[in-house]
């Protein structure tokens, strides 16, 4: 499974709340930004590759599209048959995704 996360000038709470309270494998974890600044860009790239996630710049503002990108670039070349969309304000219930 993989967990798509998409970002947009919102950095500083995918690091200090999403990361912090999520027990997610950084390594699964895909960060799309999706139209965010220059310096918040910078700061999204800095971040994924301190924790080793992947970052991407969204092809689109259409969802569905960012999400057949994701699934041809990263999903079909695995066996993994799942995407989890997440927000980075949002955490998931402890143990019930591990």
């Amino acid at each position: 499974m993989f967990i798509l996360v998409s970002s947009r000038n919102n950095y500083q709470l995918f690091e200090n709340f999403f990361l912090k309270n999520n027990s997610l494998p950084y390594e699964k974890i895909i960060n799309v930004d999706t139209g965010s600044n220059k310096i918040q860009k910078n700061l999204g790239r800095n971040i994924c590759n301190s924790y080793k996630i992947i970052f991407e710049e969204a092809i689109s503002n259409e969802l569905q599209l960012v999400i057949n990108d994701i699934i041809d670039k990263y999903i079909n070349k695995t066996d993994s048959k799942w995407i989890l969309c997440l927000h980075s304000d949002s955490f998931l219930r402890k143990n019930d995704y591990q």
